[in-house]
């Protein structure tokens, strides 16, 4: 140990006689750094008030104090004021770092450069004056000056490192010199204080989170020798209301006036060519948005969630909207395109509740995904004839839309016979609907999602022409109730009435040589296999059916209770999921351990209320099957206490059941019978005798 303690001294004093060239009866150590020139060094713990001399002599010669060297006062938490004098050029990196007690610096006259982190974390100092010689301040130089209220950098100033006043909280006003050209990375960011800003007329770049989390600014004015302003720069400034953009900015950055939730209105002077993703996303009081002529695209979200827009004009500059553009802007009412507007992306427009019209110039050759998904207002649209291009979910949702054009001479889409639909012309596939679509007799596929959430549809027929539909074709129709099936579909996709909660009947036209509905099940099976793909609240399953497809019942909301057949062998992948309100089910499933299950089967079921019914002597085995064991409420049907004898104790553990009670007589919160949870009623009886039937 005594080694160890020798060897830790020996290197310390090593590091100390190296750490400065030598230390005056003052106390202050320095580093001679030329023949006449000495740094202020580190030397010790310094405290108190010190005034650093303008020279020193050492061993006959005299020495120029012209700078305060790297780390000098570092971590000196006792030193409370200092004064610089005339003779100091530099500032070192680090000079007055984590001096938290120092309250006052007084700095000469001749400082042409502070240093990064110079006075990073003096949270004690309330007021410093920048002389008019200093050119640069570096990085993090007051940095957590967290008592800093208020400071004037001076005309001689070019460069703002970055964070440079970062974390300054309590800092309420600043005043940017005329000679300043570049303020830094979050020079500013995290001045939670600051209220007001002044920028002079020589700055060309504000830098990327500049100002960043500055909640109490409330007005910004950008000089016109700004020509961009950077990614971020006044994100979250949330007390921001008025922004007066110079016009020389040629581009906006992404997230640059991100969730400035209290600005009203700007204007984009026209200069401005980009506005970058998310350039004023979350902007929720931003009423009055103006574009210059020379705008040529917007970026990704760039007016995201702004719900007090009501009017938007784009310039005829303008080529491209990013994806999300105004999505969510749900006041949205008028929009007016340009007529070089060639693209609009992905939900550019969706969830715009109010748009009920929509012109589309003809320069437009593309038109994304879900671009005016849910617009729910929105009546009609006229594709023109330039649009090449057309994505998914383009129109759904849009539950008052009545009428779809596409203009004569589209070399890719047409509107034939007026059927308010959108066919791809050289496939003869109806790609989108609205609920007044009819389907041509000579359309041969429809789409995938063509009438997804097509909420005014209440039935469809589909023509003997039609050989395939597609996935989700006609998902989330919710007022669709009937269905007509044609005599020559032999494709249906994923999914094709999931969520179609209304829908009660389903017939497969006679004559189809793959599909049918035998029995009047109101559903649709495929006959070589016998297996039922499709389902609908109303449907029965026929005993010749020997599996349940995969999401055969998926989202079908409306269904309350089903039989399942002792003849089917196989239940797909999600075949019951999401029938929220399925209460019961009656399995005569006699040998459940040979029938083949997939996974999900019942997912977001209920089993906790879902009654299910099993044949008598078989309740133990399904307790004992992966998926059914879920089931909380088992009962066989008949003889339901198990003596083999149907008799009135089986109609009084029925009532119970009814009444919410176990076996003790407490209420246990079951559903009741008939399926109308909290409801019980005549219906509950018929339904308890034909359990006990076995009906």
């Amino acid at each position: 140990m005594k080694k160890f303690f020798l060897i830790a001294l020996s290197a310390m004093l090593a590091l100390t006689s190296s750490a400065y060239d030598f230390i005056m009866d003052d106390g202050l150590a320095y580093n001679i750094i030329s023949s006449n020139n000495v740094e202020v060094a580190s030397g010790g713990n310094y405290s108190g008030e010190i005034t650093i001399p303008s020279s020193v002599t050492y061993n006959g010669t005299p020495y120029t104090v012209t700078a305060i060297g790297w780390f000098a006062f570092n971590n000196c938490t006792g030193l409370t004021s200092v004064t610089i004098p005339n003779s100091v050029i530099t500032i070192g990196n680090a000079a007055f770092y984590s001096c938290s007690g120092l309250a006052s610096v007084n700095i000469g006259n001749s400082v042409t450069s502070i240093g990064e982190d110079a006075f990073r974390g003096c949270s004690n100092l309330a007021s410093i004056t920048i002389p008019n010689s200093v050119t640069s301040i570096g990085n993090d130089a007051f940095s957590g000056c967290s008592s800093l209220t208020s400071i004037t950098i001076p005309n001689s100033v070019t460069s703002i490192g970055n964070c440079a006043f970062s974390g300054c909280s309590e800092l309420t006003s600043v005043t940017i010199g005329n000679s300043v050209t570049s303020i830094g990375e979050q020079a500013f960011g995290y001045c939670y204080g600051l209220t007001s800003v002044a920028i002079g007329n020589s700055v060309t770049s504000i830098g990327e989170y500049a100002f960043l989390y500055c909640h109490s600014l409330i007005s910004i004015d950008i000089p016109n020798s700004v020509t961009s302003i950077g990614k971020g720069a006044f994100h979250d400034c949330n007390s921001l209301t008025s922004v007066n953009i110079g016009n020389s900015v040629i581009t906006i950055g992404e997230n640059a006036f991100y969730r400035c939730s209290s600005l009203t209105s700007v204007a984009i002077p026209n200069s401005v060519t980009s506005i970058g993703n998310m350039a004023f996303l979350g902007c929720t009081n931003l009423a009055n948005i103006t574009f210059g002529n020379s705008l040529a695209s917007m970026g990704d979200d760039a007016f995201n969630g702004c719900i007090s827009l009501t009017s938007v004009t784009f310039p005829n500059s303008m080529t491209s909207i990013g994806n999300g553009a105004f999505n969510g802007c749900r006041n949205l009412a008028n929009i007016t395109f340009g007529n070089s507007l060639a693209s609009i992306g992905d939900e550019a427009f969706q969830g715009c509740n109010s748009l009920a019209s929509v012109t589309l110039p003809n320069s437009v050759t593309s038109i994304g995904n879900s671009a005016f998904r849910s617009c729910s207002s929105l009546t009609s649209i006229i594709i023109p004839n330039s649009v090449t291009s057309i994505g998914n979910y383009v129109f759904s949702g849009c539950r008052a839309l009545e009428s779809i054009t596409v203009e004569n001479g589209n070399p890719k889409y047409d509107s034939r016979n007026n059927c308010s639909a959108i066919i791809e012309t050289s496939t003869n596939t109806l790609i989108i609907g609205c609920k007044n679509s009819t389907i041509p007799n000579s359309v041969t596929s429809i789409g995938n999602d063509a009438f997804h959430y097509c909420d005014g549809i209440t039935s469809v027929t589909i023509p003997n022409s039609i050989t395939s539909i597609g996935d989700r074709a006609f998902a989330e129709c919710s007022l669709l109730e009937y269905v007509i099936i044609g005599n020559s579909v032999t494709l249906f996709g994923n999914e094709v009435f999931s969520g179609c909660r209304a829908l009660e009947s389903i017939t497969v036209e006679n004559g189809n040589t793959k599909y049918d509905s035998r029995n009047n099940c109101s559903a649709i099976i495929e006959t070589s296999t016998n297996t039922l793909i499709i389902g609908c609240k109303n449907s029965t399953i026929p005993n010749s059916v020997t599996s349940i497809g995969e999401y055969a019942f998926f989202g079908c909301d409306g269904m309350t209770s089903v039989t399942i057949p002792n003849s089917v062998t196989s239940i797909g992948n999600y075949a019951f999921a999401s029938c929220f309100n399925l209460w019961q089910i009656r399995s005569l499933i006699t040998d459940i351990s040979n029938v083949s299950m997939g996974s999900s089967v019942f997912e977001n079921v209920s089993t906790y209320y879902c009654l299910l019914m099993v044949p008598v002597g078989t309740s133990n085995a399904y307790t004992n099957v992966t998926q059914w064991e879920d089931f909380e409420n088992i009962v066989e049907m008949g003889d339901i206490d198990g003596n083999s004898e149907v008799n009135g104790i089986d109609l009084n553990i029925l009532i119970n059941i009814i009444l919410g009670k176990d076996d003790a007589g407490n209420y246990a919160g079951r559903a009741n019978v008939e399926g109308q949870y909290g409801i019980v009623d005549g219906n509950d009886l018929n339904a308890l005798i034909n359990i006990i039937l076995g009906k």
